[in-house]
């Protein structure tokens, strides 16, 4: 056909080209010098445009699939500020669905960093995890819509307990002291304060987000009382057991940590050794004894005043999936 420009295996001005093969057309427009082609070959069927010009799918005449010269796709969208954008034009439609089958995991969406690892991915079966995935550090919503966190994604909370609520002996009990502010002057806050040989005891449960089976910490806070002649010592010594649902109770174990103290009202952080949590699980009740034993030397002469003890543990979860258990 020449007076339509409809020609085959040649090289018309305008209209409609099939050229290297009858497996290949373009149709070029040469007003605007823009040519789109279609083709088949050996790995699929193949659409676009030959020069630097976007390319533009449409249904009912209404863009549908919208392609940049920087190679950026629109659905919807023939602007798109991004390697892919959808825009539902405000109608009340589901912006994205990818559908497995009953034998597939698939992964709906996946960050990935310059050298390949995954950061983040959003996967039909096990949820959506936002982190370094590839080196298994990251917080996953998982299937059923629980929080969990992996790794060093873990964080650390503190069980803790005001010491003048703790049980205190018929004998060798500390005394009621009250805190005293940076000058010296008396804060009317009473709580216990600690001689040498005194001692209290208490209990804490396990708490429910505990990463079971990790290390535990247990710490004093205090304030001394009086002036220490230099560089003094106050040493504490926490003797504890952990009771666990339908078993007997375990042997006790002792612990120590001296702490210097040589600035006069300053409040003190002294952290025992760490606890092995092994075994621990949530519900487990912490039974100890806290004593203020004597020091190593330069023993500090007023009162230890506690003003809470506590436990810092390992979170995995918000909470546990079950009332009792994790």
């Amino acid at each position: 056909m020449r007076s339509g420009s409809l020609y085959y295996l040649t090289s018309p001005a305008t209209k409609l080209v099939a050229r290297a093969g009858p497996s290949n057309l373009s149709v070029r427009d040469s007003t605007n010098n823009v040519e789109t082609f279609l083709f088949a070959s050996s790995v699929g069927g193949v659409m676009g445009t030959i020069t630097n010009d976007p390319l533009d799918i449409k249904t009912n005449n209404t863009n549908a699939i919208f392609i940049d010269a920087s190679q950026k796709v629109g659905i919807n969208e023939t602007n798109p500020g991004a390697q892919l954008q959808i825009n539902t034009s405000g109608v009340a439609v589901i912006g994205q669905i990818i559908k497995a089958t009953a034998s597939q995991e698939v992964n709906l969406t996946e960050w990935q960093d310059s050298d390949g690892n995954i950061d983040s991915k959003i996967n039909a079966d096990r949820g959506a995890m936002f982190g370094a995935f590839t080196d298994g550090n990251y917080t996953e919503f998982e299937a059923d819509g629980s929080l969990k966190m992996v790794g060093d994604a873990t964080v650390f909370k503190d069980i803790n307990m005001g010491a003048a609520v703790l049980t205190r002996p018929a004998v060798s009990q500390p005394d009621e002291v009250n805190f005293v502010d940076e000058a010296g002057a008396d804060t009317g806050i009473a709580s216990l304060g600690f001689a040498v040989g005194e001692k209290v005891s208490g209990n804490f449960e396990i708490q429910h987000d505990y990463k079971e089976g990790t290390d535990l910490v247990f710490h004093i806070h205090w304030q001394g009382s009086v002036a220490p002649s230099g560089t003094d010592k106050v040493k504490w010594q926490l003797t504890y057991t952990v009771s666990q649902s339908e078993t007997t109770l375990n042997a006790t174990t002792t612990i120590v940590i001296e702490t210097d103290f040589d600035t006069q009202y300053e409040f003190k952080a002294s952290a025992f050794p760490t606890i092995t949590g092994t075994n621990f699980n949530i519900e487990d009740q912490f039974l100890f004894t806290l004593e203020r034993i004597a020091a190593s030397a330069n023993e500090y002469s007023g009162d230890a005043i506690v003003a809470t003890v506590g436990i810092h543990y390992e979170v995995d979860t918000i909470g546990s999936r079950q009332v009792l258990a994790k």
